[in-house]
């Protein structure tokens, strides 16, 4: 399966730490992971397993990083390490 381009220019942003940065969707997310995994939507655990598992690896190998709102709402943004790695 292939999947839109995952990442975006912030543009609309209304918060300058993130406009005009490239930006990563939860939705966009989770897919990815899920069909890389083979995982069906709607499965027990899933959901942990991308969230405890995946993301939290991701993030603290430098691969991700991200910023969480006040509202709970969380912005993933590629390090440079990724897009380093694109480049090569």
């Amino acid at each position: 399966k292939t999947h839109s381009a995952a990442m975006f220019v912030a543009t609309k942003s209304k918060d300058p730490e993130t406009n005009g940065k490239y930006m990563v969707t939860m939705s966009k997310l989770y897919a990815i992971i899920a069909d890389v995994y083979g995982l069906k939507e709607g499965e027990p655990g899933n959901d942990e397993f991308i969230k405890k598992n995946v993301i939290n690896y991701l993030c603290r190998t430098g691969w991700l990083s991200f910023k969480r709102y006040d509202t709970g709402a969380m912005v993933f943004f590629p390090t440079v390490k990724m897009a380093q790695y694109k480049l090569q």
